[in-house]
Formats: structure tokens, sequence, C-alpha cells
């Protein structure tokens, strides 16, 4: 079936599968849908008034908190999925995209620069950066857990960051913009490019 939603940009299910979080990005809202009986009721729970462009969703393991990042105000927020209440806002660097849970930490990429922040959930803190190529966008955990793959647009590539170290082992040239990637069961790597 289809359902309609307000501008969505991005979404996310919980990990629970209990709610449906989606950014609308030329809108500046997320909303918090309640996704009941396997998916046959949906409700909108929360709209939330955001800062400008949120872009991409991740969440704590428990399902109790979104991360969405604002890539127009160059700020990540934390959002309580439950009362859709902002536990916290920080900024974390320009026109920041792709937000990803890792072992406790969020990585955010940074497509406005060359790094990937590495962030405290409890708190919003920056705790290290991880340079990349210009215009990180977002990091991609492999299925089997050994590597990470992070993306950037402006110099047009793809990096293997260590998941354990957090250093970046290889960086590949994959020319058009490599945005979101995908994994199939094969071991292919499938990857969008942006600007081709």
């Amino acid at each position: 079936r289809r359902e309609r939603f307000s501008n969505p940009y991005h979404f996310g299910f919980t990990p629970d599968g209990t709610k449906l979080v989606v950014t609308s990005l030329r809108r500046d809202h997320v909303d918090i849908y309640d996704w009941a009986a396997a998916g046959q009721t949906l409700t909108l729970r929360h709209r939330l008034k955001v800062g400008d462009m949120p872009s991409h969703v991740a969440f704590t393991p428990d399902s109790r908190t979104a991360f969405v990042t604002l890539q127009g105000v160059n700020r990540l927020i934390a959002i309580d999925t439950d009362t859709g209440a902002v536990r916290w806002e920080v900024r974390v660097g320009r026109a920041p995209a792709g937000v990803t849970w890792h072992r406790g930490q969020l990585l955010v990429g940074n497509m406005g620069e060359d790094n990937i922040s590495v962030v405290d959930p409890a708190t919003g803190a920056t705790v290290r950066r991880i340079t990349t190529r210009r215009g990180a966008h977002t990091i991609f955990p492999a299925p089997d857990g050994r590597v990470l793959y992070a993306t950037s647009r402006v110099d047009s590539g793809i990096q293997l960051i260590d998941p354990d170290t957090l250093e970046v082992r290889a960086s590949w040239v994959v020319p058009g913009g490599p945005d979101c990637l995908d994994f199939g069961p094969d071991g292919k790597i499938w990857a969008t490019l942006r600007w081709v």
C-alpha cells in the first residue's frame, strides 16, 4: 500500500520495530509515528519543529532515543522517541549528514568538511574526529562487522575504517559522488552515485 508522509527525506524504524521516525529536510520537522500490529497501524505521535534541514536518523539499541542531523545549522539532536522531547542539541561540524550508531558511540559524517565526528550519545560531546576525503557523507557497517565503509561525495571516494580503532585502513576513488551503500548476500557492495 501507499502511506502519505510530509516531505520525507530519510526515515528509520526503531530497533524494536514499534516506531517510525521520518525527517522532512525541506519543512524542517521530524515526525515520530507509532508502528503497531506489524505495520498495519501507522499513527503520527509527535511532530517536532527543529533546526534547518533535518537529514539522517539513527537510534540507540534500546529504541528510546533517535539522533537526527540538522544539515543547515551544523548540529545533531537527540530526541526521546516516547515523549518527543529534545534531550540535547550540539554543533558537530559543517553540513552533518549520515549518523550511525557504532559500539556505544555515534559516527557523524560532516559533508562540509573532510571528517567524521565521533560523538558521545549521552552528552553530545565530540570526542574525536576521523579524517576522510572531503564531503564525508555517511558510514555503513559491513554485515559481518569486520569493517566500516564511509562515503565521501566531494572527493568522490569510499574509505575503509577499522571498527575497533576507527582508523582509516584504505581509500578508494569512486567517480560520481558515492552516497549510500548496501550489501548483497554475494559480498558485492552496491553504491548510489549522487552526481551521475
